[in-house]
């Protein structure tokens, strides 16, 4: 299902013969078989135009250039550079005449291929391109090599494109002269249009013969695909935005009798941006932390009007925060915690009372402050200084973080983890060598707020994160020996398929346990991409 198709049925039925629309909606495509048997989905946003085969080359140079300038409206990509490929369904219709390949069915296979290669994630090699070709096609090793040394090469210039087409507009077979001739009239005209539109437009375009897209909808010659180059592990990396063509026939094909007949000829050219991809470079670009973004909650209803006080406050000074509307048990702080974690609020207020408010960032208690001076921090925050630092003149305590942040500048470093394994197997060392610096990345909010001298005990377990909640809520940091063992032995009754994990950590962890021993211990979870972890203070 593609949006164009809705789009065409429409301009048909109406009788329509000029008309520019923008659209947003779901498209389907045909899925993995070895992945699911569902359909993939996928929202686009389409830009169409509908006008006489005549004016068929300004409408595409139109498309185009709104296509680039609507994404280059969008921060977080508007300073990449980028590229259109562009190609002609005629000139690899040319080609597989030229080489013999006269029936449509081959045709079609020969353009499904290149579709496929055209939309692939990885960069394929010109000989895993001839395999993907032979294997998919009736084609020889040496025709599937001849078709792409006539349409590919290192020179993507249009100069370069004639040259090696060249043979094709040189054939005695009218059929391979045909259509050499008006795909390489279709793409200099568009060539010289572009140029108008934009400076240097030229220098953006690769110029691309074995390019093919939907060749089941943009089947009416130039084809084309926008590609922003995003740097990734020290190279750059083409990431598909965008794509489309020209699509006359599909107006033909929805033609029924009864439809009015347009004065001339018509042509249709349409564009669709993938908002899915759009959507997905915006959340990976966006800052990790958000100024001033934060959740307001208190312990009890009658504070609950306070609350909304100090959140209007807030947002007088423009600090993002939200409230929540009902009131919070202390038992409730860890699952406060993980929402704010998952949903990127840095920040977590409880109203404690009519002028006083504890502060917490990602888990760590910063203390009770007036209401007067947690808006001071916000501002100190908003400043460029770190949250940790706004709150340094904080009451020492005997706790390890509240100790540091009053002691800031001067705070833990990385070298203050120690990380040991409570694993079936101990991992080879450039195993733990990869995971110990994940395990720094995933800890440094952590390690920044302790005490220079606190050392840090790491538990790096195979238990997924669901186990290690569990553990977290039954372990108390001031445990005696017994009372970890009683939690423990309480742990395996609730996930007994975990039994021996758990009696692994209980061998690691019990030490830590023992009198005079108060380091913060972690409990971190392997078993999570992005490192999952909770803290026993």
């Amino acid at each position: 299902y593609d949006l164009r198709r809705a789009f065409a049925r429409y301009c048909v039925r109406n009788g329509v013969n000029r008309l520019k629309r923008y659209g947003c909606g779901k498209v389907f495509g045909r899925p993995d078989a070895f992945v699911s048997m569902h359909p993939v989905e996928r929202v686009e946003f389409a830009i169409d135009a509908i006008g006489p085969v005549s004016s068929s080359h300004m409408l595409t140079a139109d498309i185009l250039c709104i296509t680039v300038e609507a994404v280059h409206q969008l921060d977080c990509i508007s300073s990449c550079k980028w590229e259109i490929r562009l190609g002609h369904r005629d000139l690899i219709i040319a080609t597989s005449l030229y080489l013999g390949f006269g029936d449509s069915n081959t045709q079609n296979k020969i353009l499904n291929i290149l579709y496929a290669i055209a939309t692939s994630n990885k960069t394929l090699s010109h000989e895993q391109k001839i395999e993907r070709l032979r294997v998919g096609t009736e084609m020889s090793f040496n025709q599937a090599n001849s078709l792409l040394n006539v349409l590919e090469g290192d020179d993507r210039t249009l100069e370069a494109l004639t040259a090696r087409v060249e043979c094709l507009v040189n054939c005695r077979d009218d059929r391979v002269r045909k259509h050499a001739e008006r795909a390489l009239s279709d793409i200099t005209h568009l060539a010289v249009l572009l140029e108008c539109f934009v400076d240097d437009m030229t220098e953006h375009i690769l110029f691309d013969g074995t390019f093919c897209y939907r060749p089941h909808t943009y089947c009416s010659g130039l084809m084309f695909q926008l590609r922003v180059l995003f740097h990734h592990r020290q190279t750059t990396q083409p990431v598909i935005i965008g794509a489309g063509g020209r699509y006359d026939t599909l107006l033909e094909d929805e033609r029924h009798a009864q439809d009015l007949i347009p004065p001339s000829p018509l042509c249709a050219v349409g564009c669709s941006l993938s908002l899915d991809i759009l959507a997905q470079f915006c959340c990976t670009n966006k800052p990790s932390r958000f100024c001033g973004q934060a959740l307001v909650c208190s312990i009890s209803d009658q504070l609950l009007k306070t609350t909304a006080n100090l959140v209007k406050r807030m947002w007088s000074r423009g600090i993002q925060a939200d409230i929540l509307h009902d009131p919070v048990a202390p038992v409730r702080m860890t699952e406060l915690d993980e929402h704010c974690s998952e949903t990127n609020i840095e920040i977590l207020l409880v109203v404690y009372g009519e002028d006083e408010v504890l502060a917490r960032v990602d888990g760590v208690d910063l203390g009770k402050l007036t209401f007067d001076e947690m808006l001071n921090k916000f501002e100190t925050y908003q400043n460029g200084v770190s949250f940790m630092e706004a709150f340094q003149r904080i009451t020492n305590t005997s706790s390890p973080v509240r100790h540091s942040i009053s002691t800031l500048p001067v705070a833990a470093t990385l070298a203050n983890l120690n990380v040991k394994y409570a694993l079936s197997e101990k991992p080879a060392a450039h195993i733990r060598k990869r995971n110990e610096a994940q395990i720094r990345a995933c800890l440094q909010k952590v390690v920044i707020a302790l005490a220079p001298q606190t050392v840090v005990e790491v538990i790096v377990t195979e238990i997924p994160v669901d186990a290690i909640r569990l553990l977290a809520a039954l372990i108390d940091r001031s445990f005696t020996v017994d009372e970890l063992s009683t939690a423990f032995a309480t742990a395996i009754k609730q996930l007994n398929k975990f039994k021996r994990d758990f009696k692994r950590i209980e061998e690691v962890i019990e030490p830590f346990f023992q009198s005079r021993n108060t380091s913060p211990i972690v409990l971190y979870s392997k078993q999570d991409c992005n490192g999952y972890y909770k803290l026993l203070l």
